[in-house]
């Protein structure tokens, strides 16, 4: 689901392995929010796209993206959420 500001953030992990990915993961979410981390979803780039959201990239911290364009009604939010949900795999740690 996007933040109030409209985007949602996440992190390109392609070509990492599992172990750095989880390092990402304590590092730049963990940490800052001061919670555990409990998995994570990982999903394919064209799964985003493919429902007329943007990729931005800021790399700030290094591999950082937002994904931008979510309609405004939250309805419409939650359907596509669920529909990414569908396309990604979880992974508890």
């Amino acid at each position: 689901m996007p933040s109030p500001h409209g985007e949602t953030s996440v992190f390109c992990i392609s070509d990492l392995s599992d172990n750095e990915i989880w390092n990402i993961g304590d590092r730049e979410v963990a940490q800052k929010r001061g919670l555990p981390l409990l998995g994570r979803a990982d999903i394919l780039a064209f799964h985003i796209l493919n429902k007329n959201l943007k990729l931005m990239p800021d790399n700030n911290p290094p591999r950082h993206v937002n994904i931008l364009d979510w309609p405004s009604e939250k309805s419409e939010q939650k359907l596509i959420a669920i529909e990414l949900a569908e396309n990604s795999q979880l992974h508890l740690k």
